[in-house]
């Protein structure tokens, strides 16, 4: 005896999840509705700033400010911290697209992507330090 599970024409549950601007998506269709350029703007906006929100993120993005690159080595050095914990920062800023990577040899140097981040702590420090 075939239950209705096992039948080719029933449809799958309707399972719904949230995406990360509150909108019910549906399995059926997981794409979000036509975004307008403002919610774009906003989006991008949080995703930067919650990127850089630690302050090991934040001093490593100081140091690159003033200095054009930097190995992992000198960035520990200069946090006086591990260097698990200073590439675990790296990496997420890296794949954030605010660092890029290079190679030289046997190091990797970090230097910034986007530099208009300098001017969002500039902000941060002129009203909130």
């Amino acid at each position: 005896m075939k239950s209705e599970t096992d039948s080719p024409s029933s449809t799958p549950p309707n399972k719904s999840i949230e995406d990360h601007l509150g909108r019910t998506l549906t399995a059926v269709n997981l794409r979000p509705p036509h975004r307008t350029e403002d919610e774009i703007r906003l989006s991008r906006a949080a995703f930067v700033m919650k990127s850089i929100a630690h302050p090991v993120r934040i001093n490593i993005i100081r140091q690159l400010g003033n200095i054009d690159k930097l190995s992992v080595n000198q960035i520990c050095s200069s946090l006086k911290a591990e260097q698990s914990l200073v590439s675990h920062h790296l990496s997420g800023l890296k794949s954030s697209e605010i660092l890029s990577s290079t190679r030289e040899g046997k190091k990797i140097f970090y230097s910034l992507e986007d530099k208009r981040v300098l001017l969002l702590l500039e902000s941060l420090d002129q009203h909130f330090c």
